[in-house]
């Protein structure tokens, strides 16, 4: 009995000894295995908080600069220092984004390869980001083009967003493997904790062995849930419960995945707001927009772009841009676009062109495109902005049609004019012949009257018919100048002739004369040149109730040309003059000064517009300057061929030359 005790005892002892060495080297082990894993897990937490930190800068910076281009729209005094406060906030924000990013390059453990190439994707993202909010600031807090430079945050800044969550996601599940490794750790620590207590079950009972099961299993338990849960969050899932059963440090390192959760839980939320703005901002233009990428392929389009042409967006979205286009553009666009990456030479981009598409049914589409380019890191995106112009085709080729109308009209109107004033003229010459054939025969004094007014109120109807005649022969293109030689004293002494007496009548003084220099041979239309110049030099009569009126050429720029000259025509008076405002419209036809003018002088505008027109059929210019009260300087350049006779002015003296003359005049002009 006391042996069996004693070796009760001594199994005891020995079963306590083993126990304990056991429990000793299971200890030291296990607190190894702590100290490395609560290490690992404390860096990760650490970097969980730098994570949840940047991201709360990044959308704390997002919002501002969404607050800049809306105090930069308003843009009164008191916004731009709100705007200003908020440039410094931005400028401190990403400061402390980069010392937190510092703080996650500094953690004590080694980054493997996958979490190095991670944190530089994160890094590059990033950079793009605050790229786009410098310039989304700089043209926030300049106020110029505003609505562009938002445009083109919103852009990057989704981008960057994606880029962000993206990069985030993946350094999550990194994350999730490295804590996959420490629960395989774990495992392996708990495998040789099973067989230890295996052992120790053996000698130091089942219950030892149960109780130590049932932890390991608490314990796989846990780690397994935690796994499921970093899997669902790795899939998108940011709504799951982070609540799961295990030791404490499990339950921290959970906590902190949780906080990083709700921060990629508010970022994703904000990308998707941004994005959700943008495609509202598509669905609202009026304008249908197509996105393509460097090889032409369609990234996206609005509802607009779908309508005009017919599609659905699944048939044109991944697929070249070039089913938009006709041929020969639809086989060549590749080349069109390959070129300008090579070259950069900038055809149709950031201007308005007009051409011509194609739509599902295969029927053209005439459009207004715009291009633009958006260039970043992963290389360019080009945006067209089209816009249908059928409606405003049919318009134009209406006016078109109505134009040609309006022209045939008015070719009739003067076909018919120049026939019913060449027909007037007939019977009106008869009226005018017989009455001076009466003029010459005895007949009592009122008889003899009324024969003259009938001879002045023909010759007045005559020439008013041949205005309209002459008018009518240009606007229908059917006025002919004739190229024959004539002699320009000729000319001018015509105009003396018929208007001498008229002029004396009045007691106006009549001047009429060529400087020297003047060829007197040349070639061209002697009877409109003489038509001109008596329409103008009549005016300055009828104008002219004291004074002088004068006619004088010169000669222009003599030595340039050597087979024709540029002649010069001034026609001055001392009359009525003409106001400023009444100058514009003076050679259009039926047009006079005042509707008193033809009360008082006569007349029916149609002169000046006759001179204008057959100033302008002989290749000339015709202008005037007038003050009124003081007079009018009407002239007139013409380009004439020389002629044969090179007699000039001053050849055909009368032997006065080197003579002294004496020359006076009763008027100061």
């Amino acid at each position: 009995m006391n042996l069996k005790i004693s070796h009760r005892l001594w199994l005891l002892a020995a079963t306590a000894i083993v126990t304990f060495s056991c429990a000793v080297g299971l200890g030291v082990y296990s607190d190894y295995i702590q100290i490395e894993a609560r290490q690992r897990i404390y860096e990760t937490r650490i970097e969980t908080d730098a994570l949840a930190q940047i991201s709360e800068l990044v959308q704390a910076n997002h919002r501002g600069a969404e607050r800049l281009f809306e105090l930069a729209a308003k843009g009164s005094a008191a916004n731009g220092v709100e705007m200003q406060a908020i440039a410094v906030e931005i400028e401190r924000n990403r400061d402390e984004i980069t010392n937190f990013l510092h703080e996650y390059g500094t953690i004590g453990h080694d980054y493997d390869a996958e979490e190095q190439r991670l944190i530089a994707r994160f890094t590059k993202a990033r950079a793009m980001w605050l790229q786009a909010l410098d310039a989304a600031i700089a043209d926030a807090m300049a106020r110029t083009g505003v609505a562009e430079g938002e445009r083109h945050f919103r852009s990057q800044g989704a981008y960057a967003f994606e880029e962000a969550k993206s990069s985030l996601s993946d350094l999550r599940r990194r994350q999730g493997e490295i804590a996959d490794e420490l629960v395989a750790n774990a495992d392996r620590s708990l495998e040789a904790f099973r067989i230890y207590l295996v052992v120790l079950g053996l000698v130091g009972g089942g219950v030892l062995v149960a109780v130590t099961i049932s932890a390991v299993r608490r314990i796989q338990r846990g780690i397994h849930d935690a796994q499921a849960l970093a899997q669902e969050i790795t899939q998108g899932d940011l709504g799951v419960d982070m609540r799961i059963e295990g030791p404490d440090e499990l339950h921290t390192l959970m906590a902190h995945m949780g906080a990083l959760r709700f921060s990629l839980y508010d970022l994703v939320s904000s990308i998707r707001a941004s994005e959700a703005r943008s495609r509202a901002v598509l669905r609202t233009m009026r304008d249908g927009v197509v996105e393509i990428d460097e090889s032409g392929v369609i990234l996206g389009v609005n509802e607009v772009l779908l309508e005009m042409f017919g599609y659905e967006e699944a048939e044109v979205v991944g697929k070249n841009v070039s089913m938009l286009m006709p041929e020969p553009h639809r086989g060549a666009h590749d080349g069109y676009l390959a070129r300008y990456l090579k070259t950069r030479d900038a055809r149709i981009l950031h201007r308005r062109i007009e051409v011509e598409a194609v739509n599902k049914a295969g029927r053209p589409l005439p459009i207004d495109l715009l291009v633009n380019e958006m260039v970043d890191d992963d290389g360019s995106i080009f945006v067209g902005v089209i816009r249908d112009i059928t409606a405003q085709k049919a318009v134009q080729k209406d006016l078109e049609s109505a134009l040609r109308a309006a022209q045939a009209a008015t070719e009739t109107k003067s076909a018919f004019l120049a026939n019913m004033s060449h027909e007037l003229r007939t019977p009106i010459g008869a009226i005018t012949g017989f009455a001076q054939l009466a003029q010459r025969r005895q007949m009592p004094d009122d008889v003899r009257g009324y024969v003259e007014k009938i001879n002045t109120s023909a010759q007045a109807l005559l020439g008013l018919i041949n205005d309209i005649l002459d008018l009518s022969k240009i606007e229908a293109g059917k006025l002919e100048l004739e190229s024959i030689p004539f002699r320009l004293d000729e000319v001018l002494d015509h105009v003396s002739t018929l208007l001498n007496l008229r002029a004396q009548a009045k007691g106006v003084e009549l001047v009429i004369g060529a400087l020297p220099g003047v060829p007197d041979t040349l070639i061209g239309d002697p009877v409109r040149l003489g038509q001109v110049l008596v329409n103008l030099v009549s005016n300055a009569v009828k104008f002219t109730e004291q004074g002088q009126v004068s006619l004088m050429c010169e000669p222009v720029h003599l030595e340039s040309y050597p087979n024709e000259v540029i002649l010069s025509f001034t026609i001055r008076d001392t009359g009525i003059g003409i106001p400023t405002e009444a100058l514009p419209s003076l050679f259009t036809p039926f047009s006079q000064v005042d509707g008193s003018t033809t009360r008082r002088f006569g007349g029916t505008g149609l002169g000046l517009a006759i001179c204008k027109q057959l100033v302008e059929q002989m290749g000339g210019e015709i202008g005037v300057n007038s003050e009124p009260g003081v007079g009018s300087e009407f002239w007139l350049t013409i380009a004439l061929e020389r002629g044969t006779d090179n007699l000039t002015v001053e050849s055909r003296g009368t032997g006065l030359g080197g003579k002294r003359v004496l020359v006076a005049d009763d008027n100061a002009m």
